[in-house]
């Protein structure tokens, strides 16, 4: 409702097979798969062309810094790209680390990329140069690569934590593409019944507009995309129910 999507078939058509195009995709947050997506495409030909498919990396990769206008230039030239990298560098890193190690380098590093969030929100600068991507990308990568490595002591509490994480883990995807379908309305809704607020019931209503999103979430993860993955690995595959 009142939103920029365009109903050309052609464009809706591009849309649901997750292709880059200039126009707003019909679930907003769907443009970060479309860089996905070409990552994963890339490490599936690396796997048959190494050599050819790194150096093609390699110029995209480089010519993230440049400005172009022509939109595909921009999405095949884009830093977000870099992210991958990063992501492929924890990945390699994590097995390295030893308990004591992991442990230092994710509070330092979960410090630091608090730090650099807090600075760039104000500093208004979340999309402006390349500053963020190689800020944030390694922080992130740090701190993920440390944090499997974490070995803390099993008591009953965090064993209680470790179930809600696994959980809320199961559905954050769920959440990722549902977030603001579902933040959206509860804030017009709000704001509409109470048009001024002050600082502490907006600091209030974040978090618990913020849960929510989280619980209801998780019930359409539970109730209709495990289910339909599930039912659509069984058809496809054969066999009893799925993990998802």
């Amino acid at each position: 409702l009142h939103s920029p999507i365009s109903t050309d078939w052609f464009t809706l058509m591009k849309a649901a097979l997750l292709l880059p195009q200039p126009e707003p995709p019909v679930i907003g947050v769907a443009w970060t798969l479309h860089h996905e997506i070409l990552f994963y495409a890339m490490a599936g030909a690396w796997i048959r062309f190494p050599i050819a498919v790194s150096i093609i990396a390699s110029i995209l990769l480089l010519g993230a810094g440049l400005k172009f206008d022509n939109f595909l230039a921009r999405f095949f030239f884009s830093p977000f790209h870099w992210e991958f990298i990063a992501g492929i560098a924890a990945f390699l890193l994590a097995p390295r680390l030893s308990t004591s190690t992991a442990r230092v380098l994710a509070l330092a590093s979960g410090l630091a990329a608090f730090t650099a969030c807090v600075w760039f929100a104000l500093d208004n600068a979340f999309h402006s140069g390349l500053a963020r991507y190689f800020t944030l990308a390694p922080l992130f990568a740090l701190l993920v690569a440390a944090s499997t490595r974490w070995n803390a002591p099993v008591t009953a509490l965090r064993s209680r934590f470790a179930r809600i994480g696994s959980t809320l883990g199961d559905s954050s995807y769920t959440l990722y593409l549902w977030h603001i379908p579902i933040v959206t309305p509860l804030t017009k809704l709000v704001f509409k019944m109470f048009p001024v607020l002050g600082s502490v019931p907006i600091l209030i209503l974040t978090i618990t507009i913020a849960v929510i999103a989280a619980v209801l979430a998780h019930v359409i993860y539970r109730l209709i995309e495990q289910p339909t993955v599930s039912a659509i690995r069984r058809r496809l595959f054969g066999g009893g129910r799925s993990q998802v």
